[in-house]
């Protein structure tokens, strides 16, 4: 159970209660020992601001065969209910995954879904294939990777918003960029990924909404940890009736010297694209996003140190730019017991659709220290530095400080996190206590 309450800096009142509750049954069965079957239930009532309750069900069955193939099948069924919309997801996957040499990797996987939002349905049909090879060549060692991707789409015309809930996860550059038109501004929440928990517009991030797209901004010293995966959540304007197909190729090269004055030099090259096709009555309400994006960069790692350079080249209709990053970084370890780390990185993006300039800066320390053989201390400082129109300019330090005991049957850990941030508009700090227990049986 959560009871929140919050009030901002402009007399603004959140308040809201969260029930949830998990249940998770695994087992393994068959001949075979590696024969799995995990299934858990979710239930999630929220009442007050952002109110909703949801009820999930998930079903895995992993089948093996021998050390070269298995086969695995998910079955997903989710009941969410918003104050102005229901919505039910039936999803169901198979596929398999083998091992045809040592160095080859094959997974395919077939599925679909059909999702109901008040009246309007939506039927998906999808399919995936993944080729990953390496192989021992002169002076090193070669990598690569092809992956195969369609998607049929058939939607209704909807009579009311859609309602959007996915993972993501922010970049280097501590964004998230949802290419979709016709969000409605204000719409944005973010949530963790078991949606027990909201995060603040303003506080934890920011949100800049442009026709064909959103661009959010993670906050240093909110609460939302850097480099998580949270849970995403907007509206859509209502959307006439349109089919989408989706073709999607991607590949990647990567070259790792072992031998010669070279040895820690790994060269690589990334590509993706995609080719998207929608059909509709009102072909203006829609822009179908075909991408083709380029990456290249290299890596080197001598001694302690490790050097990463790289650019990237997306075109796309819906959010075209092309990035640059780097970033150096340093890791020790002293005897047993201390471990320490030092990183400096710098992003540059610019979006071509609109001029606009993006920068990240960031420097990063990290103290891993062993105190006893349970008992660990964790302490990180990173100065931020972020620039650009197109979000909240920030420049300030944000620290972690943790202590933590684990054993077999018991974690428990105890933190401080504080960050003194400036930008054009206000300057702020942020303290956070917390502790956790966790006792195993």
């Amino acid at each position: 159970f959560n009871a929140v309450r919050q009030v901002d800096a402009l007399n603004q009142t959140s308040a809201f209660d969260i029930n949830s509750s998990t249940i998770r049954y695994q087992t393994s069965f068959g001949d075979q020992p590696q024969n799995q079957m995990n299934s858990s239930l979710t239930y999630l009532g929220q009442k007050g601001n952002y109110a909703q309750q949801r009820i999930g069900l998930t079903q895995d069955l992993l089948f093996y065969s021998n050390d070269r193939f298995e086969t695995f099948y998910q079955y997903q069924l989710q009941d969410t209910q918003y104050p102005a919309a229901n919505t039910i997801l039936n999803r169901l996957q198979g596929g398999f995954r083998s091992r045809l040499f040592d160095n080859l990797h094959v997974t395919g996987t077939v599925g679909g879904l059909a999702q109901n939002q008040s009246g309007s349905e939506t039927d998906e049909c999808f399919a995936h294939l993944d080729v990953d090879y390496s192989h021992a060549v002169p002076f090193g060692n070669f990598t690569s990777n092809l992956n195969l991707s369609w998607d049929s789409q058939f939607n209704q015309a909807q009579n009311f918003p859609a309602y959007v809930t996915t993972d993501a996860s922010f970049d280097t550059t501590q964004q998230i960029v949802v290419p979709h038109t016709g969000i409605q501004p204000g719409s944005v929440t973010l949530r963790n990924t078991s949606g027990t928990r909201t995060y603040f517009s303003g506080v934890d991030y920011t949100v800049v909404y442009i026709a064909n797209r959103a661009i959010i901004q993670r906050i240093p010293g909110g609460s939302i940890p850097a480099g998580s995966v949270i849970q995403l959540n907007y509206t859509v304007a209502p959307e006439p009736s349109h089919d989408v197909a989706t073709d999607g190729l991607a590949a990647g090269l990567r070259y790792d010297l072992k031998q010669g004055p070279l040895n820690g030099l790994g060269l690589y090259v990334r590509y993706f694209g995609q080719q998207q096709s929608i059909s509709s009555d009102q072909p203006g309400a829609f822009i179908a996003d075909n991408i083709n994006d380029v990456t290249y960069g290299a890596d080197y790692r001598v001694w302690r140190l490790n050097f990463t350079a790289e650019h990237e080249d997306h075109s796309s209709k819906l959010f075209p730019y092309y990035s640059n990053r780097w970033s150096a970084r340093y890791d020790d370890r002293f005897g047993q017991n201390l471990r320490l780390s030092a990183e400096a990185a710098q992003v540059r993006t610019t979006f071509t659709d609109n001029s606009t300039h993006f920068m990240a800066t960031t420097l990063t320390g990290n103290l891993d220290y062993r105190l006893t053989r349970d008992l660990y201390v964790d302490n990180t400082i990173q100065y931020v530095k972020i620039n650009g129109t197109a979000a909240m300019n920030t420049n300030g330090w944000d620290s972690d400080l943790s202590l933590k005991y684990v054993n077999e049957a018991l974690c428990a850990k105890a933190g401080l996190r504080y960050s003194d941030l400036v930008s054009p508009t206000q300057e702020s700090s942020f303290v956070t206590l917390f502790v956790s227990l966790e006792r195993k049986f």
